[in-house]
């Protein structure tokens, strides 16, 4: 009988280790974790700062006292690309002899950011001459006719 209690004993000792041994590793763990994600959060919060600093620049660029162009020549999208330019719309809407329109995509990009891939593909159709004009007129039985 003496042997049964002294394996209990040590079975008893071998969970109270293990159990020790576990929560110790949680324990670690957990402070680990909790400064992983102290940091994390300081650096989202970082990179969200420079994303709304970027769309601030973006739309308040044509007011700069530097900026090139006139301001109501151009047009916000900001999506794929930040700006159309009709450069030359105020000359033509004054009838002023010879003027034209020329079209410029522009997108604005601030620090080390680079062109997405669908702005790239935009650079590269404008590059290629594949764009165009079209008219879209609703009839009246709500159809739509593309010329």
């Amino acid at each position: 009988m003496n042997i049964d209690w002294i394996i209990i004993a040590g079975l008893i000792l071998v969970i109270v280790f293990l159990l020790w041994a576990f929560t110790s590793k949680i324990k670690q763990l957990n402070i680990y974790y909790a400064s992983s994600l102290k940091a994390e959060r300081a650096d989202a919060v970082k990179k969200s700062k420079s994303v709304i600093r970027g769309q601030i620049s973006e739309q308040m660029l044509p007011i700069f006292p530097d900026f090139p162009y006139d301001i109501s020549e151009v047009k916000f999208l900001g999506n794929p690309v930040d700006f159309i330019l009709f450069k030359g719309m105020g000359k033509v809407a004054q009838n002023i002899e010879g003027a034209e329109i020329e079209v410029v995509i522009a997108e604005v990009k601030t620090g080390n950011a680079q062109p997405t891939k669908i702005q790239r593909a935009v650079r590269k159709a404008l590059k290629e001459g594949r764009f165009r004009f079209e008219q879209w007129r609703v009839n009246e039985n709500r159809s739509i006719t593309i010329k």
